[in-house]
């Protein structure tokens, strides 16, 4: 990992956020050996997160905005490190940039693919709020092929039970990611935003290919046990390191 000598402000917009169970044995199976699955009462979670990204380098005058499309799931470092936090492991960062794959690719050694994007409104006759229609196709050839298709908006009423309100917070109140360079080291850096602002959300799913894509049984992307939307959220990342090992 290259230890960048600045951090990155961002802009993520128009995120939701589907969230599907899956047993901690299958996660850790597919996990490096540097990390464990977290879970809440012995349940462990994948996310996939559709959204529009904007970030800004220090000293340069304009913006980059690209789309993103995220397999994510939550862990903690597995016994023998010193850091401890849980935190947010990425099995897939797909995008429409080719300069910012290759870049975090090298900066951060997150899985960033190449794929080819669209996100579009289209008005609805059953709500003044648009849906958003995304769509994503991979096309780097270093990962397996995977497309995801699906339309959203967010419910005029954003109440959640007590229980889904809680789940989300545990979902992604997290401030801290990890990753792996393939050859034993664990990395880890910090992202800073305010509390995210939830709503209920209204959504169709075409096609989701990123499970099967990454190896996790069909059925599990079948029905998503919650879902979510956020319209936007300013996001600070901070340059990564090393995580040392415990002597």
């Amino acid at each position: 990992m290259i230890r960048l000598p600045f951090s990155f402000r961002q802009r993520w917009e128009h995120l939701l956020f589907l969230h599907y169970p899956v047993a901690p044995d299958i996660l850790q199976s597919r996990l490096p050996q540097e990390l464990a699955p977290d879970t809440l009462d012995g349940q462990a979670w994948l996310s996939v997160v559709p959204f529009a990204l904007t970030y800004w380098i220090p000293g340069l005058p304009m913006a980059f905005r690209f789309l993103e499309l995220n397999l994510r799931t939550y862990v903690k470092p597995a016994p023998g490190f010193s850091e401890t936090a849980s935190g947010v492991y990425f099995f897939c960062l797909d995008a429409n940039d080719f300069l910012s794959v290759e870049a975090a690719r090298l900066s951060y050694h997150l899985n960033y693919q190449h794929a080819r994007m669209q996100m579009r409104p289209e008005q609805s006759a059953m709500s003044e709020v648009p849906v958003i229609q995304f769509q994503s196709t991979r096309t780097d050839h270093r990962a397996n092929p995977a497309r995801f298709e699906c339309g959203y908006h967010p419910r005029s009423s954003s109440a959640f039970s007590k229980d889904d309100a809680a789940l989300q917070r545990w979902l992604t109140e997290r401030y801290r990611l990890y990753t792996t360079d393939g050859r034993g080291s664990l990395f880890t850096a910090r992202i800073e935003h305010a509390p995210w602002q939830w709503q209920a959300v209204n959504y169709d799913v075409v096609t989701n290919g990123l499970l099967t894509a990454h190896g996790f049984p069909e059925q599990l992307s079948v029905v998503p046990g919650l879902a979510s939307y956020c319209p936007a959220l300013d996001v600070v990342a901070h340059p990564g390191s090393r995580v040392k090992r415990r002597v």
